[in-house]
């Protein structure tokens, strides 16, 4: 083999040594993301189900205190109105976020490397939608804790 043919040679394997590694690089990152995607969907999820929960006890609080004297809690109503709009408008960004990814039809089949990735790469916008989340969560809280001083 004569210089230039090992020189190419040489040449071929560093390019190729490159592309490996910038795949695995690409990668290792990827797959952080899926944890942290996976611990976020799992923080969503809680998150969901307590403001479920929280929001029949609300009903529940709403029909019994507040529908017998509408008139004596009428800013309080005007508020819990407001904070409950802004928590329909993010629960419905967060489930417009969630519908674009291709959940599988069969429950016991295993999340395809594709489905994870979408994921991975849609977490930050569902990371913002919780920090979104909580704070009006917490906004609300605080309306209710007033309210009840």
């Amino acid at each position: 083999m004569d210089p230039i043919s090992i020189i190419g040679l040489a040449g071929s394997i560093v390019s190729i040594v490159d592309v490996v590694t910038k795949s695995l690089k690409a990668l290792n990152e990827l797959r952080l993301r899926w944890l942290e995607a996976d611990l976020t969907l799992m923080l969503l999820i809680t998150q969901l189900g307590t403001l479920k929960a929280a929001l029949g006890q609300i009903a529940e609080w709403i029909n019994s205190c507040l529908a017998a004297d509408p008139h004596q809690h009428y800013q309080l109503i005007i508020d819990l109105e407001s904070a409950l709009s802004c928590c329909k408008t993010l629960i419905t960004l967060v489930d417009r976020h969630i519908s674009k990814l291709e959940w599988n039809d069969h429950i016991d089949q295993p999340i395809s490397f594709e489905r994870r990735v979408r994921v991975a790469l849609k977490d930050g916008a569902i990371k913002d939608c919780l920090n979104h989340l909580g704070n009006q969560t917490n906004a609300l809280n605080l309306l209710l804790t007033a309210f009840n001083w």
